[in-house]
């Protein structure tokens, strides 16, 4: 079992999400009959049109559609899946297939291929495929909820519209790391002061190294009074884009582009944003947004589904336009002014790499879905949100949110870590409480990126977890240091017992 989501509010009012993604869907009685035509299967179950898509959504899903097509399109084992468009999309999401391929698009291996079955003619071997999909996806980031209203289902298919969001925002914000993209360091000014500054820089959210890169470009460009800060209304002029587009597009294309003077001469914000799409088009970007979504840009809230949905679309054409050309110069100096020598790209991939051992507890610290991905224990975690995320999931109410600070919330950059420093003072304060032993992991080796240590903490946090899911179990325990093994083995043999069987379990070793 896994703790239910739960909602904590920062110190700014923001909804943090933190929790695990519950168990993803318990076996139930399946129908195991046999249909020979899938397709039959599928449409006469959902029932479902373009029309009834686009009078819900609008053109949401048909872009996030096109966005999967553009993202998935070399893969094999999606081949069965696509083309995607706003209606076949929810079908493709129920039969499991996509999820298995998007899991492999994440981290090549994580499904084996030669147990995914491609064309699901039952009920059981869709749900197989589900399983499967979304047990990958989930310790990759992704939070699946066991609740009804997102239980899969062919009769209601938008149910699986919040799913569809979370896995579009996996395959391309998820993405914004240095562990493929190694030339995103460059975005920071300081990056080659200091290697631990580098390391440092790692940890950075996804989001946020985005808006860098598109701040970097426009100073290319020359753009010294506009300035990116999210993805809602400061992109509704098409400024951002015009100018974007412009400075990344290779030269023989971008003599047929319309250049940023033609784009905002004109008043009327839809017709500039339609020019945008017509130069995203030229430069091989196509049907990923409307031009409806960039001129609406911020003007629903984001705790409205349109308002997410235009914040999403925009961020993934952003996205896809880094994807496409990322145009960032490397520079050739080697050392610093101080005489240390700059991060090579294989030091960053290896301190974006983490071994078999740690494999295990990054997974689990993914489980619990937070907006940042983890990667590595030695660069993800520095700042002490995601863990401090992951302790309020599984003691709700054990962080003092009052006294810690977002990365947004760090103006200075020289209070950095010391603003982290107290971050992580208030994890190894949450352990001490749950009874593990301050000398395990220090606040300091949390920021430093002690590996080992940090390794031990999130081994014993995992442990934790797993007591406090078997005194969920068992009951009749009230305090959490107080289980141990023994409590299980009683359980189990009852359960024995209970079916005449004559085995016992001694230990759990």
């Amino acid at each position: 079992m896994a703790p239910k989501v739960v909602q904590q509010k920062s110190q700014g009012g923001k909804t943090m999400m933190v929790g695990n993604a519950q168990k993803i869907l318990s076996t139930e009685k399946m129908t195991k009959k046999i249909v020979k035509n899938k397709e039959s299967l599928i449409k006469p179950a959902t029932g479902l049109t373009a029309n009834d898509v686009q009078s819900l959504y609008g053109s949401d899903i048909a872009c996030m559609a096109e966005h999967l097509n553009a993202l998935l399109k070399d893969s094999s084992l999606a081949a069965y899946c696509l083309p995607l468009d706003q209606v076949n999309v929810f079908s493709r999401l129920y039969e499991g297939v996509l999820q298995c391929a998007v899991a492999n698009l994440l981290q090549p291996g994580a499904v084996d291929p030669a147990v995914v079955n491609l064309k699901p003619a039952s009920e059981l071997e869709m749900l197989q495929n589900r399983n499967l999909g979304l047990a990958s996806l989930r310790q990759l980031g992704l939070c699946v909820s066991q609740s009804d209203e997102m239980r899969p289902s062919l009769d209601r298919p938008f149910r699986m519209t919040p799913l569809l969001v979370q896995i579009l925002r996996l395959v391309s914000l998820g993405r914004m790391n240095f562990r493929d993209n190694h030339l995103l360091v460059h975005l920071f000014t300081d990056w080659g002061s200091d290697p631990q500054d580098a390391k440092a820089i790692l940890a950075t959210e996804r989001e946020k190294i985005l808006q860098l890169w598109v701040n970097y470009q426009l100073r290319k460009e020359g753009t010294t009074d506009t300035v990116l800060k999210d993805f809602g209304a400061g992109l509704a002029d098409s400024s951002v884009y015009a100018r974007l587009l412009w400075v990344v597009a290779p030269l023989k294309i971008r003599e047929t582009l319309h250049n940023t003077s033609e784009v905002i001469k004109h008043r009327d914000f839809l017709k500039r944003a339609q020019l945008v799409v017509s130069n995203a088009e030229k430069l091989g970007i196509k049907g990923v947004i409307n031009p409806e979504h960039i001129a609406d840009a911020g003007k629903d809230e984001l705790s409205s589904t349109k308002g997410l949905h235009n914040n999403l679309i925009n961020a993934v054409f952003l996205y896809r336009i880094f994807q496409a050309y990322p145009n960032i110069d490397e520079p050739k100096v080697t050392k610093s002014a101080s005489g240390v020598a700059a991060p090579t790209p294989e030091q960053l991939r290896a301190w974006c790499k983490c071994g078999a051992s740690e494999e295990t507890l990054v997974r689990w610290l993914n489980s619990f879905g937070q907006i940042n991905p983890v990667v590595s224990l030695e660069t993800d975690l520095c700042n002490g949100i995601i863990l401090l995320q992951v302790w309020e999931a599984m003691i709700p109410g054990c962080v003092r949110w009052s006294n810690v600070k977002t990365v947004n919330e760090i103006k200075n950059p020289s209070m950095r870590l010391h603003t982290w420093a107290a971050n992580c003072e208030e994890v190894i304060k949450c352990a001490d409480k749950a009874g593990i032993n301050r000398s395990i992991c220090s606040a300091t080796d949390i920021v430093s990126g002690h590996v080992k240590s940090i390794a031990a903490l999130v081994f014993l946090m995992m442990r934790l977890h797993s007591q406090i899911q078997r005194q969920q179990l068992l009951g009749g325990r009230d305090s959490v240091t107080d289980l141990d093994d023994s409590g299980l083995v009683e359980w189990f043999n009852s359960k024995l017992k209970g079916y005449r069987s004559d085995f016992q379990l001694k230990s759990m070793e």
